[in-house]
């Protein structure tokens, strides 16, 4: 179903409620008015709510096979070449040294903590034992790997060190990591950033696979990136909103009722395409 099948169909279903008429004077889609941006907001709403839907007896999230994939990310990691005038403290690079206040400086087997980066120096936490002199390299870097910003997530599933063929392990948000430079050996996640234990000495691609939110939707002729069967789910569900905003609760509930019902029957066997050692219930997209 298209963004306006649903709302035609939904607003024919409401009693086409004139404070949400999403026609103009013509009978078409108008998306200029206030009942197709309500609407709208109610599609995506639900699209987001269906797409993390939770199955209810084994309280196991269901996530469909059409929104995995996997990124290739590598950590913030660069070398510069140091300039006259540092200081054990202080070091003055050739070159940029924006963007990397809170990363980790390694100058031979040293150490220490980027707390300012403006213009062409760093400033430590604590100096060098000595003072690199004018050519030295140091290398800066974040144990961490970024999300791109322009998707939405839902999970993470695994990091894999695809350059030395390794999966990391994942582990509690709650846990502290000593960070330093070497070869990360696990992670943990923190919103869209992937914390790593470690500072990769060399560069290593991780390969992530996510599951990702399906793309909002904006447009009438816009689909919903759904598998076709949950399409009526979208229209109980912006019934619901519908009828609790009229304040009629019996007809909210049993709409609610509705809803709950057709995403147990669409959760069959014949859907379930696996079962992922975290837990994750996999659904097949298009079946």
């Amino acid at each position: 179903m298209t963004v306006e099948e649903i709302i035609r169909e939904v607003h024919l279903q409401l009693g086409e409620p004139t404070n949400w008429n999403p026609y103009d004077a013509t009978g078409d889609i108008d998306v200029t008015t206030v009942g197709y941006q309500t609407y709208l907001r109610w599609i995506n709403q639900g699209i987001y709510t269906i797409a993390t839907w939770r199955e209810v007896v084994e309280m196991r999230p269901i996530r469909f096979l059409g929104y995995r994939h996997d990124l290739f990310l590598q950590a913030p990691r660069s070398t510069f070449t140091t300039d006259v005038g540092s200081t054990e403290s202080t070091i003055v690079i050739v070159g940029s040294a924006t963007g990397w206040e809170g990363a980790r400086i390694k100058w031979g087997a040293e150490e220490r903590t980027i707390v300012q980066a403006s213009g062409a120096s760093f400033l430590l936490n604590q100096g060098f034992s000595s003072t690199p002199g004018s050519g030295e390299t140091v290398t800066v870097g974040f144990p961490e790997l970024r999300l791109p910003a322009e998707e939405r997530y839902i999970e993470v599933l695994r990091v894999r060190d695809d350059t030395n063929g390794a999966f990391l392990p994942k582990v509690s948000k709650w846990e502290d990591f000593e960070v330093g430079f070497g070869t990360p050996t696990k992670w943990r996640r923190g919103g869209r950033v992937i914390h790593l234990d470690a500072i990769p000495e060399e560069e290593i691609w991780y390969r992530v696979t996510v599951f990702a939110l399906p793309e909002r939707v904006a447009a009438p002729g816009d689909t919903p990136q759904l598998p076709a069967q949950f399409h009526p789910a979208l229209v109980l569900y912006c019934l619901q909103w519908g009828y609790s905003a009229m304040q009629e609760t019996s007809m909210k509930y049993s709409i609610s009722q509705d809803f709950r019902a057709l995403m147990r029957s669409l959760q069959t066997p014949e859907h379930v395409q696996g079962l992922l050692d975290d837990g994750y219930v996999l659904m097949v997209e298009g079946e």
